[in-house]
């Protein structure tokens, strides 16, 4: 199984990123329930008072190209 180890770098690495990505889309998915629930329940919590960095946002910044 030598052959396979020598391209596996690059499929690892899609992989991951995929794996990854798949994960922040699911917390990010988890953390709008959560803070649907919470305005939701609580009327006297606002989430909009204060502007709440996400994992979307970190998704958005993580898939940008850097400026070169």
């Amino acid at each position: 199984h030598r052959d396979e180890q020598e391209f596996a770098p690059d499929l690892q690495v899609r992989r991951l990123t995929a794996q990854v990505t798949a994960a922040y889309h699911r917390i990010a998915a988890l953390e709008e329930q959560l803070l649907a629930q919470r305005s939701g329940s609580d009327p006297h919590h606002s989430t909009k008072s204060a502007p709440q960095h996400t994992y979307q946002d970190a998704l958005k910044v993580a898939h940008q190209k850097p400026h070169g």
